[in-house]
């Protein structure tokens, strides 16, 4: 059995989708989500124009350590009636590193064609938090 960390990436308008799938996976000690990125989203509206350049830079190294550090990457594709672009960005970002990480799918993944590189792709929540807790040996 290994331990893992995750970096989780989805529309920030599905925050409590989110927190849902964070804590089902944090139900095994061996996954932890360390960068909470969800935690503030409820209080705002994902636009990131609202910030000003030097913030956008800092959120945007933040976002990319956090994802240099994880062992899986796990997208959740938007839902009906929610956009991400920062998601998408993010995606491509963790296909591109020149290591090995798990990078897996959930929901509607088909809206892309690069989630085809995807090493799983699924089209729930509950396959994808299935397939990460077999990666650390749990069934």
């Amino acid at each position: 059995m290994i331990a893992i960390n995750v970096y989780v990436s989805a529309a920030s308008s599905e925050w409590q989708r989110v927190a849902s799938v964070v804590e089902r996976l944090e139900v095994s000690k061996l996954i932890s989500v360390p960068f909470r990125w969800w935690v503030d989203a409820a209080e705002w509206t994902g636009n990131d124009t609202r910030l000003d350049p030097q913030e956008r830079a800092r959120v945007a190294r933040s976002v990319f350590e956090a994802i240099d550090a994880a062992d899986a990457f796990l997208f959740l594709a938007p839902s009906p009636g929610h956009v991400t672009r920062t998601g998408w960005a993010e995606l491509g970002y963790a296909l591109g590193l020149e290591r090995a990480i798990e990078i897996v799918c959930a929901g509607d993944y088909q809206q892309a064609v690069c989630t085809a590189m995807a090493d799983h792709n699924y089209r729930t929540d509950d396959e994808a938090i299935a397939r990460l807790r077999r990666l650390v040996g749990e069934q």
